[in-house]
């Protein structure tokens, strides 16, 4: 007698539909990937600095860099502006790509807080249209930065600085990334204060970053600037490290206009 058989070419393909079927179904609700760094938001590409008419020094008005405003409808923060969500680009300990590719994978990136942000300042008195907040999410939209200065002082500063003392390590290197666009012609500066304010900041290192002028967002990456002969502070004891982040506008010794939207900044912490 034959031995006895079943023909599997039935079962099988049903087993393989319902696989496909099931990977399907599971495919479907998973949420949508993330873009990280975020795509703009708003788009810019007709807006001209010569449309910009400044007469004095100072903060730029709504109505001067409305072009670049496009999706507001004041300079006003409002209450969501920014995702809360902690898997937002970029949750704590996670780097962007642009870091761990310049520096490798021993960079930590530190995600700043609300609180971390501004020194408890109102946007208006930053020259700032929008959130300060937004700067701890690299999501496509951070508040815009406009600003006309003549030379670089500590009273020309025109964004908020960035409380870092509790995250930074006993002992390391300091970097910085931030995502920008428009005409970001500024100072980085890394440096210690007591209060959080400019009255005793210590600068210990300074970045001169530029923006191609152009409509795109920029990534930077600031370690060490060979060219310019800067490299990274370190430290070896916990009362070495840095405390505090700012970023001044007015590199010019003439009065000069500085506009541009800043997406995030994300400080990194090497070992020595």
């Amino acid at each position: 007698m034959a031995p006895f058989a079943i023909d599997s070419a039935g079962p099988k393909a049903a087993l393989l539909s319902a696989l496909v079927l099931l990977a399907t179904a599971c495919f479907d609700d998973l949420p949508a990937s993330r873009q990280c760094p975020g795509a703009e938001r708003v788009q810019v590409d007709d807006c001209k600095l010569s449309d910009i008419k400044a007469e004095q020094l100072g903060c730029l008005s709504f109505e001067q860099i409305g072009c670049f405003a496009r999706d507001r409808s004041s300079c006003d923060c409002g209450p969501e502006a920014c995702p809360t969500s902690r898997d937002a680009c970029y949750p704590d300990g996670d780097c962007p790509a642009a870091v761990t590719s310049a520096v490798g994978s021993e960079a930590r990136c530190r995600r700043l807080e609300a609180s971390q942000i501004g020194g408890g300042l109102p946007e208006s008195l930053q020259c700032l249209c929008g959130c300060s907040s937004c700067i701890s999410v690299c999501d496509g939209y951070g508040p815009l930065v406009g600003v006309v200065a003549k030379g670089l002082t500590l009273e020309s500063f025109a964004i908020p600085l960035l409380d870092i003392r509790d995250q930074a390590p006993d002992a390391g290197r300091l970097g910085i990334y931030l995502r920008v666009r428009g005409l970001a012609n500024v100072l980085v500066l890394a440096g210690k204060s007591e209060t959080n304010s400019l009255s005793d900041f210590e600068t210990v290192v300074d970045y001169r970053v530029t923006t191609p002028l152009s409509y795109d967002f920029v990534e930077h990456v600031l370690l060490d600037q060979v060219f310019l002969g800067n490299t990274a502070y370190s430290w070896t004891a916990k009362e070495q490290a840095p405390t505090t982040i700012a970023i001044g506008a007015g590199l010019s010794t003439e009065p000069t206009v500085t506009l541009f939207e800043l997406d995030c900044v994300v400080p990194f912490y090497l070992p020595n």
